[in-house]
C-alpha cells in the first residue's frame, strides 16, 4: 500500500495431507510505514541601507511544530526548539505531508514555509527558514532660524538592532530640511554632521 515498505520476507505456511477444502490456512504479513527526519535551520537578518541583507545567524529558542496534512495531528504531540546552532531535527515522522508552522518572535517577519513531504523511507528533508527584523520609518527634520541653510545637511543614525547587530547610516536632507529612512528596529543615536551648509551654526 502507498507509505508503505514492501516486506520482503518469505511467510511459510504449511497445509498438511489432513487438510481438505474446508481448511482455512492463515499468515500474516506486515508491512512497515515509511518514515523519515526533518531538519530545520533557523536563521535572523536585518536590512541594510542598500537594500540588501546582513548575513544570517543562528537564531536560537524558537518554537516549531509539524502538522499532519491528513489528519491535522501536532507530531510528537508538542512544538520542538531551536538549539544554539539554530536547528531542530524532528525524528521518524510518518509517510504524510506536513504543515511546518513557526511561532514568529517579536519584532521578527513571518516567511512563507512550504510544506514538507516525506515519502522516501530514511531520507532527511533538510529546509532553512530566514527571519528579518522588522523595519521601521526614521524620520528626520532639520530646522534653523527662517528655515535657511536646511537642504543638503546629512545626519549620521547608529546603533544597535534589537539582534544586538551594529548598524549605521547616513542620509540627507531635502529641500524642505527632511530626511526619511527605513532601519530595523533597535535602538539609535542621530548626529549632524559639519559640513559648509551648517558650519556656522551650533549644532544641537
Amino acid at each position: 500500500p502507498t507509505g508503505y515498505l514492501l516486506n520482503t520476507t518469505p511467510n511459510t505456511v504449511t497445509i498438511s495431507e489432513t487438510s481438505d477444502a474446508t481448511t482455512n490456512v492463515e499468515t500474516i504479513i506486515s508491512d512497515a510505514v515509511i518514515t523519515g527526519n526533518v531538519e530545520i535551520t533557523k536563521y535572523k537578518r536585518h536590512k541594510l541601507p542598500d537594500g540588501t541583507y546582513s548575513e544570517n545567524s543562528a537564531f536560537e529558542g524558537v518554537e516549531f511544530v509539524l502538522k499532519s496534512k491528513t489528519n491535522g495531528t501536532i507530531f510528537n504531540g508538542k512544538s520542538s526548539t531551536t538549539d544554539s546552532n539554530g536547528k531542530i531535527v524532528f525524528e521518524k515522522l510518518p509517510y504524510d505531508t506536513y504543515e511546518v508552522i513557526e511561532t514568529v518572535p517579536a519584532g521578527y517577519e513571518k516567511e512563507n514555509i512550504p510544506d514538507i513531504v516525506v515519502n522516501e523511507n530514511g531520507k532527511t528533508y533538510s529546509i532553512s527558514v530566514v527571519n528579518t527584523l522588522t523595519d521601521k520609518y526614521l524620520n528626520i527634520t532639520k530646522t534653523s532660524k527662517e528655515n535657511l541653510n536646511i537642504s543638503g545637511i546629512a545626519f549620521l543614525i547608529s546603533g544597535t538592532t534589537a539582534t544586538g547587530e551594529t548598524f549605521t547610516n547616513t542620509v540627507i536632507t531635502d529641500e524642505n530640511g527632511k530626511a526619511s529612512t527605513l532601519v530595523p528596529i533597535g535602538d539609535y543615536t542621530v548626529e549632524e554632521i559639519e559640513s559648509e551648509i551648517n558650519k556656522y551654526y551650533k549644532i544641537p
